[in-house]
């Protein structure tokens, strides 16, 4: 089975065979270790030819989309389009189409995570098109030490803000551009899977239509004797619920 090098933030490679890495868990932990995006170094040796160094970046991030498409469809697309566009990029223009497709793709997948109830309290709620706040203020709500992924995911998307307007933009930009943003979307969905904010559960997903829009609220149980409150998980999208406290209940509304 061949290596991999994952690229991770802080200037160092973190070598996993294909065997061993098979979860968004794994990848997040992986990247998790970084402390600053864009910036690559080995450390077997200089023998390593740019080319090959590329294929290997390109073939860890196929894995990564096909773990994001599991939890993001609409934004793995935009994604794995920005990934066909690389392969078959050479010009200028070609790399500034790939910062619009990451863009797109942190346009839609902050939609999907942020919830109105995120917003800080005296502030206005962002509009649909500000993924930063979006980003931002779920994170927070969902862990306030999360300040790291917070600036980590603004950068990111600032680079794909200035890739597509740049003159004279280049393909290493276009490879760092998708790769960091594949990773901090895949940390963030790692994030809020285990937050006790998204989701009180097993779930993180709705196992009825695949939507992450799941939403924990009040659920009033009347019993003979009167009645008692309790959390109740809720799809958004389709109305399936869980409730936990009722044996694990399931159904739709």
């Amino acid at each position: 089975m061949s290596s991999q090098y994952l690229v991770t933030s802080d200037i160092h490679w973190v070598r996993q065979t294909d065997s061993n890495v098979s979860t968004r868990g794994e990848y997040a932990k992986i990247a998790n270790e970084a402390a600053s995006r864009f910036r690559f170094q080995k450390i077997k040796n200089t023998a390593t030819s740019p080319d090959r160094f590329e294929h290997s970046v390109s073939t860890a991030m196929g894995a990564l989309l096909d773990e994001l498409a599991t939890y993001s469809t609409v934004a793995a697309n935009k994604l794995s389009l920005g990934v066909t566009q690389f392969s078959k990029a050479h010009s200028v223009q070609e790399y500034q189409q790939i910062g619009i497709c990451v863009r797109d793709s942190w346009i839609e997948f902050a939609q999907s995570i942020f919830r109105s109830e995120f917003c800080p309290v005296g502030q206005q709620a962002p509009g649909r098109a500000d993924v930063k706040k979006m980003i931002e203020y779920t994170l927070r709500s969902l862990d306030h030490k999360s300040d790291y992924l917070v600036s980590s995911s603004k950068s990111a998307y600032d680079l794909a803000n200035g890739l597509q307007h740049d003159l004279s933009a280049t393909r290493q930009a276009a490879l760092w551009c998708l790769y960091s943003t594949i990773l901090d979307m895949l940390l963030i969905l790692d994030l809020a899977a285990s937050s006790e904010v998204k989701v009180k559960s097993p779930y993180y997903k709705c196992p009825y239509c695949s939507s992450i829009n799941l939403e924990v609220r009040e659920h009033w149980e009347v019993e003979y004797d009167g009645a008692w409150k309790c959390d109740k998980l809720v799809c958004a999208d389709c109305g399936w619920y869980y409730i936990e406290d009722l044996g694990g209940m399931t159904g739709i509304e």
